[in-house]
């Protein structure tokens, strides 16, 4: 009778909309353990899209702030290729030898989804290790008249700051020489016709 009275329970029916919007997808750290001159390649991206209109694999990766040392790169337009990246770190490392303290070097990247919201920034981290880099002899070329010795240094240097020529050992080869000829080794190459 439409009288409510105090005690009286009374019943409705309360209906709550809840409209989607787009998430940002997320990245995450990435961090790699790498040898000077070793070239890593197809290191994938990690990325994340909550909504599910968005597969993971449909992300588009940016780096944000390369590297300054090395080649630093993302895959190319490819759909697999580019979710991955790629660094060559080249020469810049040729320094560091064995035990040496690792080199560390960062970018950070970013995932926008297909509605082009983009992610907060994440960062790589890439640890390059020293190796023993092999010495490189260049080639010497001795003049003398006959009978006559002569001294000429040896040509060779080492990338790791560990050697200088001075600490180099050197060995001759020989074969090549015609005639009558006596070598010596040591810091320097004496040669008597």
């Amino acid at each position: 009778n439409g009288v409510i009275r105090v005690g009286d329970l009374v019943r409705a029916t309360v209906t709550i909309r809840i409209t989607g919007v787009n998430d940002a997808p997320t990245v995450q750290p990435i961090a790699i353990k790498s040898n000077e001159n070793a070239l890593e390649s197809e290191i994938p991206f990690v990325g994340a899209d909550v909504d599910s209109d968005q597969l993971s694999a449909g992300l588009v990766y940016n780096i944000v702030s390369p590297t300054t040392l090395g080649t630093l790169r993302k895959g190319t337009a490819d759909a697999a290729d580019a979710q991955k990246f790629y660094f060559d770190p080249g020469t810049d490392f040729d320094d560091l030898q064995l035990g040496d303290p690792a080199r560390v070097v960062k970018f950070t990247y970013t995932a926008t989804d297909i509605h082009g919201a983009v992610s907060a920034l994440a960062t790589v981290t890439i640890t390059v290790n020293g190796q023993n880099d092999a010495p490189i002899a260049r080639n010497v070329t001795i003049s003398t008249p006959a009978n006559a010795a002569t001294v000429a240094p040896f040509d060779a240097d080492d990338a790791d700051h560990d050697d200088n020529p001075n600490t180099l050992s050197y060995t001759v080869d020989d074969s090549g020489f015609t005639g009558t000829e006596s070598v010596t080794v040591g810091d320097s190459l004496p040669s008597t016709p």
